[in-house]
């Protein structure tokens, strides 16, 4: 029986690898995920302001505050309420988080990872990294 070589056991050998680290839940960051698509008070026009703001320069939007609805039950044209709206604004500071990465695909040619699955543990590793940066900022702001 002739021994086996390095690249014969590479080809037996499981490809597939697991991602060790551990995510953990990131509370704030899913707490305002949630409550997010429930701002109605934010015009669409605003919202794409937001979306393509830098983190060089202070953002404000307009707003319609919440106002004290008065509600009456005497008829007639002389008892109608005014309930006048009152507009404001709000300050946004825009913050840029970034990272990135380099992926190599001849370091996977003769290798037991699967380069595919090692290109998505990373993004998976960063994107969960960069959220960990963003809760740590909401946590700073709160």
């Amino acid at each position: 029986m002739a021994n086996l070589d390095a690249s014969q056991w590479n080809d037996i050998q499981e490809s597939g690898s697991e991602n060790e680290k551990r995510f953990a839940e990131l509370g704030l960051v899913d707490s305002f995920k949630a409550s997010t698509p429930f701002i109605d008070y934010v015009s669409a026009s605003a919202r794409e302001a937001l979306r393509t703001t830098s983190s060089l320069r202070a953002t404000e939007i307009p707003i319609i505050k919440d106002q004290q609805v008065t509600v009456v039950q005497t008829p007639g044209f002389e008892f109608i309420p005014s309930n006048v709206e009152e507009s404001d604004v709000y300050s946004f500071n825009a913050v840029d988080v970034f990272s990135g990465f380099r992926h190599f695909p001849a370091t996977y040619a003769n290798n037991m990872i699967d380069e595919q699955g090692a290109l998505e543990a990373k993004m998976k590793n960063i994107a969960y990294q960069s959220a960990i940066t963003i809760e740590s900022l909401l946590s700073a702001t709160l």
